[in-house]
């Protein structure tokens, strides 16, 4: 019984193709031999045997390629600025480099000076009052980092 209700179904779907189309499954010699008429004005040849197909594919091609020569010439434009801003950053870390080298020598310079100043007035100060000078010494540098301790807690 399914098989002869799908059957009908199928000879009612390709009598409704017909009606709307126009088109039956048989064919013709006639139908087989003809073009329509758009397919033959597409392939329709100018002087120099060119289809209007094959000039609007000539035309596309050179849109795109002018396209393509802009966006090259802005891109060429970007990245000449990108070397230039590349070598102001060059140049500005160089100098910043060379007066952080030359801030830390003179620092490291300073600082020595003073540690010999220190030591020679230390030595002094020995000799001149015996040993409870640097006792005296010792205990006030103590003295003075139990204060600073105090006050700058972490």
């Amino acid at each position: 019984m399914y098989r002869g209700a799908r059957t009908t179904l199928d000879s009612v779907g390709v009598q409704a193709h017909t009606q709307r189309t126009g088109v039956t499954g048989e064919t013709n010699d006639r139908s087989m031999t003809e073009r329509p008429p758009s397919t033959t004005t597409r392939h329709h040849r100018d002087d120099h045997g060119m289809t209007r197909a094959d000039l609007h594919a000539i035309e596309y091609a050179s849109l795109l390629e002018q396209q393509n020569q802009d966006r090259i010439s802005s891109l060429s434009g970007k990245v000449g600025a990108m070397k230039e801003l590349a070598i102001q950053i060059n140049e500005e870390v160089v100098t910043q480099n060379r007066f952080l080298e030359q801030d830390l020598s003179d620092s490291m310079s300073r600082a020595v000076e003073r540690l010999r100043t220190t030591m020679r007035n230390l030595e002094q100060m020995v000799r001149a009052g015996g040993s409870n000078a640097l006792c005296y010494t010792v205990l006030g540098v103590v003295a003075i980092l139990f204060l600073l301790h105090w006050v700058f807690p972490r």
